[in-house]
């Protein structure tokens, strides 16, 4: 008697595929923050430096995510969500290799600025994927599904960065990331569909979001001089992405 309600449920093969992209991305972003925390004493070590002088590797990454989430929906509306989740991914596999490859503490700290705008393009972006393109209790089973996922990658991270910052490098707990980044990518290419807000209005309002981004940073706790002039130019940087990296804004239909 349960099997009509089942099939109803039921997902077809690249369905699957697409929340597979989907919990895919989660998980690389999930695994890679809670990665970080046990690979920081190797991370000091190597560079020379007190584990506290770290503190905005981890802090600026989390600002960065803060500050850019609202931004991230709304340029995934107007944009295209899956276009905006493959240039997060891609920013985030790009990213990840310059971290791996930092030969100072504030080129890592600048990289992890940067890294989290890349981040904030695949956290909301992806459960806004799956529900647009399910509804009703497919679309509950799907967000459940990614959710999942994400937790799994939680769990994973711990393990991930322990183990390859104290048997290979600490430089490895970003590289992981690519290939993950790339299969992803590929993933959400051939069988995520595009989908937006078509009721949403077309213009960016670029000082409503430079003050939505601005904010946050008002409410953070003094940073030391070197630390402040890294997060600077990782602020750049950060601007200069999302200043580039999008496609051009289209004018409104009149």
């Amino acid at each position: 008697m349960n099997e009509a309600p089942d099939a109803a449920l039921a997902f077809s093969r690249d369905e699957k595929l697409a929340i597979a992209a989907c919990a895919l991305a989660m998980l690389i972003v999930q695994m890679d923050w809670f990665a970080l925390n046990l690979a920081l004493p190797a991370i000091a070590r190597h560079f020379g430096v007190p584990a506290t002088d770290l503190q905005w590797v981890v802090s600026g990454y989390m600002l960065s995510i803060g500050a850019l989430m609202v931004t991230a929906g709304r340029l995934a509306d107007v944009y295209g969500r899956r276009r905006i989740i493959v240039i997060g991914l891609a920013a985030f596999g790009v990213v990840s290799a310059l971290c791996g490859m930092a030969t100072h503490e504030l080129w890592l700290i600048a990289w992890r600025v940067v890294h989290g705008a890349g981040a904030v393009l695949i956290f909301p972006v992806a459960i806004a994927i799956v529900s647009g393109t399910f509804s009703g209790a497919r679309q509950a089973r799907a967000i459940g599904v990614v959710l999942g996922v994400s937790a799994i990658g939680q769990t994973l991270g711990p393990f991930v960065g322990g183990t390859v910052a104290e048997y290979a490098s600490w430089r490895g707990v970003y590289f992981v990331n690519i290939p993950f980044c790339a299969a992803a990518i590929w993933l959400m290419l051939r069988y995520a569909q595009e989908s937006r807000d078509d009721q949403a209005d077309r213009h960016i309002d670029v000082r409503g979001m430079l003050t939505v981004t601005g904010g946050p940073r008002l409410h953070q706790p003094r940073v030391r001089p070197r630390a402040g002039a890294a997060l600077a130019v990782a602020g750049a940087l950060g601007l200069l992405f999302f200043a580039r990296g999008g496609p051009s804004p289209q004018p409104s239909p009149r």
